[in-house]
């Protein structure tokens, strides 16, 4: 997993702009869902300085997996746009300690052992990141559709109010304690020695991200997590939808 953020997305300009228009391909093409679109592409207002990604490639460098990432003490879509739902006694966004994860999906559909264990490391990516920043609290707002994914793949959630009709189909909240605890059970349940993502900070002569990442995975003992060229199935034409799950929001 690649971790892109301010300090290096200036290294991964045509990536994000695949992720941009994967997007596009599952929550506009796919769900149905109606955003405002940019020049093919899903950006909206959360795509800011602030915006953090965590994103799998495949073997042709396709983004196949991703979770957006970022805190809620400014703004946040749960916040702004479903606090509605959120119960009243609950620990404020705005606390400092919170982070939030929009726009995932998964385009990875095997199920052999080194799939599973790529999809493992992308739902951990986020709490490890988190934890080693000193943040404690995950949320996120999740299409129904994905109850059962989120919970196979580790996440130790509570749901925060009842499922709400949100246009396109219905939702919930959640929130997620971020520890020690948890991070070793989903570690364990991947299969994952340690961190599970990579953060290319600058490139030798000749490297592209992916060669970077390759080395920095090798060095950090996660070169296994490395994409192969039967991972996936996706589709490679970006204007036609995506039938695959989405984890909504």
């Amino acid at each position: 997993m690649h971790l892109i953020n301010a300090g290096n997305q200036h290294l991964y300009q045509p990536e994000l702009e695949d992720l941009y228009r994967a997007r596009k391909q599952i929550f506009v093409d796919g769900f149905g869902w109606d955003l405002k679109l940019t020049n093919g592409m899903d950006i909206d207002q959360f795509d800011d300085a602030r915006a953090e990604y965590v994103v799998g490639f495949d073997s042709a460098h396709n983004s196949v997996m991703s979770l957006r990432l970022r805190p809620t003490d400014d703004i946040s879509l749960l916040g702004d746009l479903f606090g509605h739902v959120l119960p009243a006694d609950m620990r404020p966004l705005n606390d400092g300690l919170t982070w939030e994860a929009t726009r995932g999906f998964c385009l990875e559909y095997g199920r052999k052992p080194w799939n599973m264990q790529r999809k493992g490391a992308c739902m951990t990516a986020p709490f490890e990141i988190m934890h080693a920043r000193g943040l404690d609290r995950l949320v996120a707002f999740t299409d129904t559709r994905m109850f059962t994914f989120v919970v196979n793949m580790g996440w130790q959630f509570r749901i925060l109010g009842d499922a709400v009709p949100y246009g396109e189909g219905s939702g919930f909240a959640l929130e997620v304690e971020v520890n020690d605890a948890l991070i070793k059970s989903m570690r364990d349940m991947w299969g994952l020695p340690g961190p599970g993502y990579v953060h290319v900070e600058s490139l030798e002569p000749g490297e592209t991200v992916h060669i970077a990442a390759m080395r920095l995975a090798r060095d950090q003992g996660i070169d296994f997590l490395a994409a192969r060229d039967d991972l996936s199935r996706l589709r490679r034409d970006r204007s036609k939808p995506a039938q695959a799950p989405a984890a909504a929001a």
